[in-house]
């Protein structure tokens, strides 16, 4: 979903707008990638937590994009 509405955004955004927002996407990537690096190594069944933190952060985003972005 969060591609579906990237590519929406990039046609719908005036090319300078989405150049910001793509900038704000990258910085965002890298904080939930390094939230998630921090993350204590725990046992496969622990490990299942952190997963679902990735998939909550950018379920989040997405809709963070559709309310913010899309008319």
């Amino acid at each position: 979903m969060l591609n579906e509405v990237w590519g929406e955004l990039k046609s719908t955004m005036p090319q300078s707008d989405f150049e910001n927002l793509k900038t704000e996407q990258t910085e965002w990537i890298k904080m939930k990638k390094q939230n998630f690096a921090e993350r204590p190594k725990e046992p496969a069944s622990e490990r299942a937590t952190g997963m679902d933190y990735l998939a909550f952060e950018t379920k989040a985003r997405t809709y963070y994009l559709i309310e913010n972005y899309l008319d």
